[in-house]
């Protein structure tokens, strides 16, 4: 999934839902993403650090914005793994 697809979704929104953020499930937990940065492939790449603030919405609207042709991929430790989709559980985006 490029940037530009995930912001066209997002920015259509038809249940005019205020998202709270973006997460991640593990072992059925919502994980915050905190953090977003290119990669040296040129990919924009979702992650998240212990003790950090989650990433705002403002600051992932404008990551996308600026961004994209770029892919995006979400850090799964030793590698990126590419987006493919995204679900909404509330007001949270789940990749």
């Amino acid at each position: 999934m490029r940037a530009s697809d995930l912001l066209t979704a997002l920015s259509t929104n038809v249940f005019d839902n205020n998202y709270e953020g973006i997460y991640s499930m593990y072992n059925g937990n919502l994980l915050p993403f905190t953090t977003v940065k290119i990669d040296k492939e040129s990919n924009l790449v979702l992650f998240r650090e212990n003790k950090k603030p989650a990433l705002s919405m403002k600051d992932f609207y404008i990551a996308l914005m600026n961004n994209k042709p770029r892919s995006l991929k979400i850090w799964g430790g030793s590698e990126s793994i590419p987006v493919f989709g995204f679900k909404m559980d509330g007001n949270k985006i789940v990749v």
